[in-house]
């Protein structure tokens, strides 16, 4: 049998999407080229000497000295530069009086059409202690317009310096990560005990450190400012020895030793961290878990998406190209729809002639509610001996997760009828997923067909003669059939995923 992944729909457009994102980064890419001399990585620096142009501005007509020099990028499709940044850098010769450095005026920007020295007052920035210098993507052209004001005449030095940040690099993984593990860690129940525990710790120390530093002689305003500060600057030894003095000193006003000093400053590290977990474990149990030990769904949806604009963040900030980020945003958002389109359940490999572990008979099942009289009998009828019998891996299905329920010959019907039942809870390639409405149907459709095939045994009818006295009836109020409704779908209904999420995600 070969393996199927179906796919949806949409995932043939999404995948015509990122190869129609590449096509994109690789045109726009491309730059004209300039006829000005400029710099770029294989030249990376460059003299300038600004020519002198007249100037209208304010009405007036200053002689000002300008240049314009063009920096070159790579093309885009060159991803090994992704984490890359150029670092332009301005240096007046050693000519100019430093006194008239803030006479010499930069203006970055990236229009073309824009005349020279003709950028906006706010965008003009002055050399500063002998340097000016600025970031830009590998990826962009850009221009730098020098001008001198003043009556100041010379020459500056322009270079180009590749900058490697890896951390970007780092970024990208864990937005990625943090993408695709987000339905699921939003989900498991460790890890809100695991986080919510580390937070209560660092809480419980938080507080005592305030607390502490209220006893110290620099007084209680100043206590905050100082545990803050004492805490950047390296408050671990400090707090260590004022706790161990501190300990100390109760020790000795109780009569101990200096011998019982380690030992307690371990009971009290071990009595914090207690505190802090016995803090987020309440936290947890109070706000984070339901009643049935699942997570919130209100809350998982809210972890969820939280972890999801986080992880388009760190993937947005893993270039400082922007459309480039752009572009890295949409392909994994457009990876992660396809990858989680596709339908694992029907993924099938070659069958093979040996029983799976889910029809084994001795699987265990969830508990499931259901009805019980108001007292045990004494003796064991033989309806009951038929119930606790041995039975083979097909004989019986308590519920419908048991897999498969063959009808006919231990227990006496002349038809030989067989159903599937697909679990609903185990994980198998025969799973099914049943809405609320279709859940009602199926077990009133299986309640009804299976107390007509027990009506019908002889074994019955003597049982009920025997236990008459034993059997209540409820009035029809409706009331029974909400109890027994909300037990019999105790652990088996699975709610609709696509109930109140966005995007069906």
């Amino acid at each position: 049998m070969k393996t199927k992944i179906p796919h949806k729909p949409s995932s043939t457009f999404l995948l015509l999407l990122i190869f129609h994102n590449l096509i994109w980064i690789s045109f726009c890419s491309d730059h004209d080229p300039i006829a000005l001399k400029g710099i770029d990585v294989e030249h990376p620096a460059i003299d300038v000497t600004p020519v002198p142009i007249h100037s209208t501005s304010q009405g007036s007509k200053d002689i000002e000295f300008c240049k314009r020099v063009p920096v070159h990028g790579v093309s885009r499709i060159k991803l090994q530069n992704y984490a890359k940044a150029y670092r332009v850098t301005v240096v007046p010769s050693v000519v100019i009086p430093d006194k008239w450095h803030s006479k010499i005026h930069i203006c970055f920007h990236q229009n073309a059409s824009l005349g020279l020295c003709q950028c906006e007052q706010d965008d003009w920035k002055s050399v500063h202690k002998g340097l000016w210098s600025s970031t830009m993507s590998t990826y962009e052209q850009r221009f730098i317009d020098v001008k001198f004001v003043g009556g100041v005449s010379g020459s500056v030095t322009v270079t180009l310096d590749e900058v490697s940040q890896g951390w970007r690099y780092v970024l990208l993984a864990v937005g990625t990560t943090l993408l695709f593990l987000a339905p699921f860690v939003s989900e498991w129940v460790p890890f809100y005990y695991t986080s919510s525990m580390a937070i209560g710790v660092f809480a419980v120390v938080l507080i005592l450190l305030y607390q502490g530093m209220k006893l110290l002689p620099t007084g209680r305003k100043s206590a905050f400012y100082l545990s803050m500060y004492t805490s950047l600057l390296g408050a671990g030894s400090f707090l260590v020895h004022y706790v161990a003095v501190f300990v100390n000193s109760i020790l000795s006003n109780f009569g101990f030793s200096q011998e019982m000093q380690n030992p307690v400053s371990v009971f009290l590290l071990l009595l914090i961290i207690l505190l802090g977990a016995g803090l987020g474990y309440w936290l947890v149990r109070k706000y984070v878990i339901s009643e049935d030990g699942d997570v919130d769904d209100g809350v998982a949806l809210f972890i969820k998406w939280a972890m999801r604009v986080i992880a388009v963040t760190c993937i947005f900030l893993s270039s400082i190209d922007t459309p480039l980020a752009t572009a890295a945003v949409i392909t994994c958002l457009t990876l992660y729809y396809v990858v989680t389109s596709i339908n694992w359940q029907d993924v099938q490999a070659p069958s093979l002639d040996v029983p799976k572990l889910w029809q084994w008979s001795g699987q265990r099942t969830p508990k499931v509610g259901r009805a019980e009289f108001l007292s045990r009998p004494k003796n064991v009828s033989p309806l009951v001996n038929q119930w606790n019998a041995p039975r083979n891996s097909f004989a019986w299905s308590d519920s419908p997760v048991k897999g498969t329920l063959n009808t006919s010959g231990d227990r006496g019907s002349t038809g030989g009828s067989q159903d599937d039942f697909y679990s609903t809870f185990h994980r198998t390639p025969n799973r099914k997923r049943f809405s609320k409405k279709e859940w009602e149907e199926f077990t009133e459709e299986s309640t009804r067909d299976s107390v007509n095939e027990l009506t019908s045994t002889p074994e019955f009818t003597e049982w009920v003669i025997k236990n008459a006295n034993r059997i209540k009836l409820l009035p029809d109020n409706g009331s029974d059939g909400e109890v027994s409704g909300s037990d019999s779908t105790d652990g088996y209904l699975v709610k609709n995923p696509k109930k109140s999420r966005f995007f069906g995600w």
